[in-house]
């Protein structure tokens, strides 16, 4: 004997989409698509990168880990300090890749016990840097990068990698190397 199970109800229709205000949308063989003007909307973030002249200025962002740390540009915070003004990166075009890029990017070098203390076993740096590769996780300095910069006909563009104050880990199982997360 042969049991048939009923077919389930059809699914209901959805609802025709309506565009709002100041909003158009369509349907194409991929689906659905809306498009609008955003009005000006503005996200603020951490470590905007500003690049002219020969130089690049990193704004104010925070690297948090069991504390909370600016990074420099030589020995002063890249937001500047009440002694010094907000120092520059200088642009070297030579520190970029085959296909004329180049990164600014945090490196955080953690002391011996991974942290980002000052201890007595050494002492911890983070710092912004411009190199040829924006990810470097394993050994004893992680990088993330905060803007890509890539060089065209004596000039210069600017490509900003939006993301939140970074937060870093790090991890150093015996007899391996240590690894470095940006989260």
């Amino acid at each position: 004997m042969i049991m048939r199970t009923p077919l389930p109800p059809p699914a209901p229709t959805p609802a025709p989409l309506r565009a709002g205000a100041n909003l158009l949308h369509g349907r194409n063989s991929m689906g659905f698509w809306m498009q609008g003007n955003m009005g000006g909307g503005d996200f603020s973030h951490p470590f905007p990168v500003f690049a002219g002249g020969g130089v690049a200025r990193v704004g104010k962002g925070l690297i948090l880990a069991d504390m909370s740390v600016e990074p420099v540009i030589g020995r002063v915070p890249i937001g500047g300090d009440e002694n010094n003004a907000q120092p520059t990166l200088k642009i070297d075009a030579t520190k970029s890749n085959d296909k004329g890029e180049s990164w600014v990017c945090v490196e955080v070098t953690p002391t011996p016990e991974g942290t980002l203390k000052e201890s007595e076993s050494g002492t911890s740096k983070v710092e912004v840097v411009q190199r040829d590769s924006p990810v470097l996780t394993l050994g004893d300095i992680g990088r993330w990068p905060l803007a890509l910069l890539v060089f065209r006909e004596q000039a210069v563009q600017v490509f900003q990698v939006t993301m939140f104050h970074l937060h870093y880990e790090t991890s150093l199982a015996e007899g391996q190397r240590r690894k470095h997360f940006f989260i």
